[in-house]
């Protein structure tokens, strides 16, 4: 399977936008996580 130079390059950004995609959707998870701790940590101080 021979890939030309123009499919090569529509892949990449293909594969880069998806990269970036991924980046964000870990950003979230992460933020969410955070959150989630400082929530509990606010109840546990609070009673």
């Amino acid at each position: 399977m021979n890939f030309t130079s123009e499919q090569n390059k529509k892949l990449i950004q293909q594969l880069q936008t998806l990269s970036m995609h991924f980046d964000q959707k870990i950003t979230i998870e992460v933020s969410k996580k955070q959150c989630q701790i400082a929530i509990e940590r606010l109840i546990t101080f609070n009673s």
